[in-house]
């Protein structure tokens, strides 16, 4: 084989070489754009929607104890209100984000049901609040914060796995 030849095919074996390294590192970079952006577009509002849910959650609760303990404050009756309406706000916006994920569509449909079986309850309580105090706290303690205990450990386990 001659000089000229060998060094032919060697220029093509390095620009052969050049071309497969070139079209793994944009199929690399391809693949990166596509893991960050679904970190940011359903991962990140995951967490961030989790956290609202279990916040809104909370305050839910804390907002109902104030009532029940002053049945004449205005401004708990406003809190639940915001609360609730904040927490429906955001069970709409999650719902979407679990259609890939069946682990996240269970633990949203689990939290959607755990809501529509608590607003009945939330709501005679604090009709109860006003007239009998002690079957108000009787319902919030046998049937709210059982609800809420079992919404609550499916969101915050949401929460920890997309912290990781």
């Amino acid at each position: 084989m001659k000089l000229r030849t060998r060094m032919i095919v060697c220029m093509a074996l390095v620009l052969a070489c050049f071309i497969v390294a070139l079209g793994l590192a944009l199929t690399g970079m391809q693949s990166a754009k596509n893991r960050f952006a679904q970190f940011v577009d359903v991962d990140q509002q995951v967490l961030q929607n989790a956290t609202s849910l279990y916040a809104q959650g909370l305050q839910i609760g804390q907002a109902l104890r104030n009532i029940v303990l002053d049945p004449g404050n205005e401004r708990a009756y406003q809190n639940l209100d915001a609360a609730t309406a904040e927490f429906d706000a955001v069970m709409k916006l999650s719902m979407p984000l679990g259609a890939s994920d069946p682990a996240l569509a269970s633990v949203l449909q689990g939290t959607a049901d755990g809501q529509k079986k608590r607003l009945p309850i939330l709501k005679k309580t604090a009709e109860l609040a006003k007239t009998d105090r002690a079957a108000a706290i009787t319902l919030l303690n046998d049937n709210d914060t059982p609800i809420w205990r079992e919404m609550r450990a499916p969101l915050a386990g949401s929460r920890q796995a997309q912290e990781r």
